[in-house]
């Protein structure tokens, strides 16, 4: 019972929280920068896909705003909410917003989301309820649900592509101009490399939600995985956010980071 009393309940890691919240508002400015050329042809309901392919379409804040005959004042909340959450003013209010327009932008048009908004939308929604107390659940949850994201990659992998079985996937993706952006053939070409490769990725998955939970190898393991998603931002297109928003992720379990200091005052 204290373990676990220790565990949910303890005082909560302000540091760990303020840093997420500096590098999450850096990723939302980015990406509504990045986003703002295809912001209507991705998000208006007569864009490239029509709204009536996702019945939740209706439930999304581009909905009821393009009533007006414009979405962009969705975009402009965004990078304003992005902006003032990295300065820490509001910050709940501004997690709120954050929430609801990354939810809407999947409910709208899921077909072009990169994958770092599924990241960051649970970790937002934790987020709501950090500092009320003092207690360290919010952190513990954001924690859980960032282990279980590996854990259901492997099941996704292992039930979706045969070739992660027989160690041919990192060979077929790294020569696939689609994914890659340079051709790796000249060393995937071997099948035991390329065996050895995709097996890797997938013990590492599987162990990381076991192994970052314990003193002696979270080191190690946290270095392996900032390793492991700043290899697949470089080598694979398209993953960038996805990249960022698990680089983020990942320090919500550093200790203390020697190079940046961060006051203990309240969020």
């Amino acid at each position: 019972m204290k373990l676990w009393d220790e565990f949910w309940f303890s005082p909560v890691d302000t540091e760990k929280m303020k840093r997420f919240r500096i590098l999450s508002g850096v990723y939302f400015i980015l990406f509504y920068v990045m986003v703002l050329p295809h912001w209507n042809d991705w998000f208006l309901s007569d864009g490239i896909l029509s709204g009536k392919f996702f019945p939740l379409n209706t439930l999304s804040l581009f909905s009821w705003v393009e009533k007006t005959g414009t979405i962009f004042p969705l975009w402009i909340l965004g990078l304003m909410a992005g902006s003032l959450f990295l300065m820490g003013i509001k910050t709940r209010v501004m997690t709120v917003i954050l929430f609801l327009l990354q939810l809407s932008m999947i409910l709208r048009n899921p077909l072009v989301i990169g994958g770092g908004e599924f990241v960051m939308l649970p970790m937002l929604f934790y987020f709501m309820f950090a500092g009320q107390q003092g207690e360290i659940w919010p952190l513990r949850m954001m924690q859980l649900q960032f282990c279980l994201i590996y854990w259901l990659s492997v099941w996704g992998k292992l039930n979706g592509h045969e070739s992660w079985l027989n160690g041919e996937f990192m060979y077929r993706f790294l020569i696939n101009p689609m994914w890659s952006h340079w051709s790796l053939s000249a060393i995937v070409t071997h099948k035991t490399i390329s065996a050895l490769m995709t097996w890797s990725v997938l013990l590492f998955e599987l162990s990381f939600p076991l192994l970052i939970w314990w003193k002696k190898t979270r080191g190690p393991v946290l270095f392996l995985a900032i390793i492991f998603h700043l290899s697949i931002a470089v080598f694979v297109k398209q993953v960038f956010f996805l990249s960022f928003a698990m680089i983020i992720c990942l320090t919500l379990f550093f200790d203390k980071l020697n190079t940046i200091h961060i006051s203990k005052e309240d969020i």
